[in-house]
């Protein structure tokens, strides 16, 4: 049972991470601004962590507790749910819903590699067509948002999950009397 809520706790809440994310994604192509990001690592952060120790307090009660490694399995879950969410996102962000702006982006930024001088021209129409395609690939674009939010998630669960496990419940159980009666 356990392992069937798993999974269903981990899409259910990896969808809201989702969501906040790409809500804060939205928000900063219209403003940039400092303070936005570090708005959107907070947000981050206190929620893996509430839903952690949701988690963790819904199924760490008794004499297991509900550990560390079982706290970063959860978000290792509950991210790869939430970057399959941004990567179908990002498909529809750079092709539909804000392909012209995500385009300006791109000229920008190899308006800028450019004018460094470094490359030749045949490196930066090939790094073009390379980036262009790949900005366009739905597969790219699924693994890098799974990927990217698995790495972000496990970097800051490495903190959470020490904050929100739970520690096994010494005086839970019935047995340990009787235990001990058969131990004398």
């Amino acid at each position: 049972m356990e392992k069937t809520n798993l999974w269903n706790d981990a899409a259910k809440y990896g969808a809201v991470m989702a969501l906040a994310a790409i809500l804060f994604n939205v928000a900063a192509m219209y403003v940039q601004s400092g303070w936005l990001t570090l708005l959107s690592l907070a947000v981050f952060v206190t929620l893996l962590f509430l839903f952690t120790r949701r988690r963790a307090s819904l199924y760490g009660g008794g004499p297991d507790g509900y550990g560390y490694g079982q706290c970063l399995k959860f978000i290792f879950c509950m991210m790869l749910f939430s970057g399959i969410l941004e990567g179908a996102y990002q498909i529809a962000a750079t092709h539909w819903l804000f392909a012209a702006r995500y385009e300006a982006q791109m000229d920008t930024a190899f308006a800028a590699v450019a004018g460094m001088g470094v490359y030749t021209d045949d490196q930066l129409e090939m790094a073009v067509e390379m980036a262009r395609r790949m900005m366009r690939s739905p597969i790219w674009l699924i693994l890098s948002g799974v990927l990217g939010s698995v790495i972000k998630g496990v970097f800051f669960g490495l903190i959470v999950a020490a904050f929100a496990k739970r520690n096994p419940d010494v005086f839970a159980g019935g047995d340990d009397g009787e235990d001990r009666a058969n131990l004398a």
